[in-house]
């Protein structure tokens, strides 16, 4: 594990982030006092699930973030009766040219 302050840090970032990519963790401090670690993304074994889903995953558990409610499929509800405005007029126009 290497270890960084916030300076070094934010000066050799790049540097950084290519040890992460090649499997390291940083551990990142400030005056010496460590606060934070930048570590390599796990992928899950489930290839189904992107990165953004298992951090919207997360974020829910930890009660940060509300997972998005969405419509009800099946639960939508139906017009019926008589067509109006620009359909009427459609129907209307298709009766009179037969």
């Amino acid at each position: 594990m290497r270890k960084a302050n916030i300076s070094q840090l934010k000066n050799s970032l790049s540097r950084y982030l290519h040890w992460v990519r090649h499997g390291e963790t940083i551990l990142v401090t400030d005056r010496e006092v460590p606060f934070a670690e930048i570590t390599p993304f796990q992928k899950r074994a489930d290839n189904d699930v992107d990165w953004e889903d298992a951090i919207l995953a997360d974020m829910v558990k930890r009660g940060i973030a509300h997972p998005p409610k969405l419509p009800d499929p099946f639960n939508i509800p139906v017009k019926t009766g008589q067509p109006s405005g620009v359909l009427s007029a459609l129907i209307e126009d298709r009766e009179k040219t037969r």
